[in-house]
């Protein structure tokens, strides 16, 4: 059984016609650069400053851990179940916001990459028993559209951030606007 199908599975009824909404279409450019378009419909959810609050075991667990660092800097980071499942996990994440610009990348291994595409970053990371991931600057105060993807299917139920002071356990929609707070 897949990662997705597993997760859908366990997932309740409301859990599972969220996933359906979900979804988008990937093409590519003249240049081979990918585009993607998205559904009309994407949800907003706050997040707090926070660095290092949430942790995970790599190789234990798929997470997809987005943080907010304040000043308009933004961490991303992808762990995989590769022990218990016996599979790498293979993520594709994009990132768009006005003036969006990749500051670094953690750990990646042969064949991972972080690209930037005017206001869009795309990352595609195959991650085992490791933690894959990357650093983002927008200008202060700008929401930033996450759409992720675990072996090509949606990949919103393993996002985890912190908002309004609680930790939350998968994104309602891909994408997900992530709202940062005022003036941080």
């Amino acid at each position: 059984m897949s990662r997705i199908a597993f997760a859908i599975a366990s997932l309740s009824a409301i859990g599972v016609a969220s996933l359906a909404l979900g979804g988008c279409v990937i093409v590519h450019d003249s240049n081979d650069h990918p585009v993607v378009t998205h559904p009309d419909h994407e949800d907003a959810v706050d997040i707090d400053v926070s660095v290092g609050e949430l942790k995970t075991d790599p190789g234990s667990g798929v997470s997809i851990i987005v943080e907010y660092a304040g000043n308009g800097r933004w961490n991303a980071d992808m762990t995989c179940d590769t022990e218990k499942s016996g599979y790498a996990c293979s993520f594709d994440v994009y990132a768009r916001a006005s003036g969006i610009r990749v500051i670094d990348d953690r750990d990646l291994e042969s064949g991972d990459y972080v690209e930037e595409y005017g206001e869009q970053l795309h990352a595609a990371f195959t991650t085992d028993i490791d933690t894959d991931g990357f650093s983002f600057d927008t200008p202060l105060g700008e929401a930033v559209e996450l759409e992720v993807y675990l072996d090509g299917d949606n990949a919103h139920p393993f996002v985890f951030w912190i908002g309004d002071g609680a930790q939350h356990n998968g994104a309602p929609t891909n994408p997900t606007l992530f709202i940062p707070p005022v003036g941080q």
